[in-house]
């Protein structure tokens, strides 16, 4: 399956660590992608230090917004996506 994670808050906290377990986990036997922005104190090193080797990480910087980055996304992802799976708000 190609699934795609897309969590957009720019920090760590239970919800980005739930969504970067689940992401790992079916990278291992999926493609699998996991989109996110950087905040003040969260930089995309720091999510590449929760990222396995077979995790497609994609980072967008602080200050692209919301819409920006779904517009971006369409470039970016493959268009045969099984799942896209959104995680907060903000997604």
């Amino acid at each position: 399956m190609k699934i795609a994670h897309i969590i957009i808050s720019g920090s760590w906290a239970g919800s980005e660590a739930c969504a970067f377990s689940i992401a790992n986990k079916q990278a291992e036997t999926d493609e699998v992608y996991i989109i996110v922005r950087e905040g003040d104190n969260f930089k995309k090193l720091d999510y590449l230090k929760k990222t396995s080797p077979k995790l497609n990480l994609i980072c967008f910087p602080k200050n692209k917004n919301s819409m920006q980055i779904i517009d971006e996304l369409s470039n970016l992802l493959p268009c045969d996506l099984d799942i896209i799976h959104t995680h907060l708000g903000t997604a």
